[in-house]
Formats: C-alpha cells, structure tokens, sequence
C-alpha cells in the first residue's frame, strides 16, 4: 500500500501537488489536520496571551464585530482550497483535525454568524472521512483517526477532565483495532526529535512540545504507524520501540510523505517549490 502523508495546509495548496500525485499513484492519502490560515487569530492570541488568560474575552480583541466576523470568515473559508484538492483527486482521505480547524462544534460558538464548518466543506465529497475518534479498516490495516489537539499537559493546564477523556478513547481505539494499526493524529508523542522546537524566535526554543497520552498509548498497542504534524519545522521519522513515526512536514511550504507498506516501511520526503 501506498500512502501520501501530508499535513498543516495552513489555506494553501503547494504547485505541483497534484502533478506529483498523477505521477506517483497512491492508494490513500492521510492527512494530519490545519487546513485553515489561522496566522491572524493566532497571531493575536499569542500577542495577548496574557490578557486572554485574565479576562477570556478573545472578542474585546478586535476593533469592531465587522472585523470579528470577517477574520472569522476568511479563517474559515480557507479551508476550502486544501478540501477542494483532497476531494478532486478522487483518492481515499483520511483527514483528522487539527488546532487550526474548524469543526462544527466549534463554529457553532462563534458569535454573530452562521459560519460554514469543516464537515460542511468535507461532505461535498465523498472519498474524504472525517476522522474524529474513530477506527476504520482499510486493505491490511486498520486506520484510527484522533482529532484534535489536546497538547501537553503544560499546554493544556493540566486540565483532568480532558485529560482522562482524550486518554480513555485513544486507548479504547488502540485495543480494538490492532491489525496492522496506523494512528493518526495531529500532535506529535512527546520526547521525540519530531516535537522539538526548533525555531530560534519561539519562547519555546528546544523544548519538546509533544503529547505525553500519545506517546504513552504508542508505547503500549504498538501501532506499526504514526502520521502526526503540528511541527513545521520538524518534517522527518523516528522509531518508537516497533512503532515509525513519520511528519510529513509543513504542506504550505510544499512539504510531504510517500510511505510505501509492505513487509519494511519505507518513507520519502518531498519538498517542492524549491
């Protein structure tokens, strides 16, 4: 089986994406989450943590309820173009959600407008499933999808309740489907070369960003693949006991996998628009 990993689009299509595809058939694509440009919310939100933390009002941010719903709007509408080539290629998707996405429980919270959400765009095609705690047998193999973006326990605040669920339903998948097991997530295991931060700008500079439950469950069902993304700068592969873990790398700047599986794993990286 052939696989095309590719993550954090981040609102663009790299040139010659679909040339490559036409040229090298797959027989499935995964993809690991951040279809949407998000770089002006989160620009914002990093700019005002603080007082975020203090007052949680995001809203009070913006200068009128014109530039709330038109940052929303263009946020969300970017999530377009990622789904419209996923769906054109005609190939099977896997597709989970990241911390840039924007699911239907999340668009129903946003003041003002009835915003379209990621399952709106996804359910104009039908070879994309939407994974989000969920297991799927696909040829040899059983692909679980995990949705979302919990982060470390130093990023989430230690927050239990989130943590024991995020837990339990990534363990409950684990054990049910073991044939051959493919995990994908958006965030990377922690402690690995793939969840190091590695830009000089970032107050994060060389520390490890991962999720500590993924890297545990790995450690426990042994899946024989882990598709994660999250880390721009970090696309490569590690092992984890039996378990390779691929980051196909950062979409945007034209980054990717090709993983080919039979009795070995072998992955290439791409790079185009160089």
């Amino acid at each position: 089986m052939k696989i095309l990993a590719v993550g954090d689009f981040h609102g663009r299509v790299p040139k010659g994406l679909n040339s490559f595809l036409k040229e090298n058939p797959v027989d499935a694509i995964v993809c690991d989450g951040d279809l949407a440009d998000a770089d002006k919310i989160r620009d914002m939100q990093w700019k005002n943590w603080d007082k975020i933390k203090r007052k949680g009002d995001f809203e009070k941010l913006f200068k009128s309820k014109e530039e709330y719903v038109s940052t929303y709007t263009k946020t969300i509408e970017s999530m377009k173009e990622p789904v419209n080539f996923l769906g054109n290629t005609g190939i099977k998707t896997f597709l989970v959600y990241g911390n840039a996405d924007f699911p239907r429980n999340l668009t129903k919270k946003l003041k003002y407008k009835k915003y379209d959400s990621l399952e709106d765009y996804v359910g104009y095609f039908n070879n994309i499933t939407l994974m989000h705690r969920r297991g799927i047998n696909f040829g040899n193999h059983s692909i679980i999808g995990f949705s979302g973006y919990r982060g470390s326990s130093a990023k989430s605040g230690g927050n239990k309740k989130l943590t024991e669920s995020f837990e339990r339903h990534l363990e409950k998948l684990l054990s049910r489907y073991r044939k051959n097991a493919i995990l994908v997530t958006h965030d990377a295991p922690y402690n690995t070369k793939i969840d190091k931060v590695e830009n000089e700008d970032s107050p994060k500079y060389g520390k490890h960003m991962g999720d500590e439950i993924i890297r545990k469950a790995i450690e426990k069902y042994k899946p024989v693949l882990h598709i994660c993304g999250h880390m721009h700068e970090s696309q490569g592969k590690e092992r984890i006991g039996r378990t390779l873990v691929v980051n196909p790398g950062y979409a945007r700047e034209g980054e990717f996998a090709l993983i080919k599986m039979n009795d070995k794993i072998k992955t290439g990286f791409c790079r185009l628009n160089k």
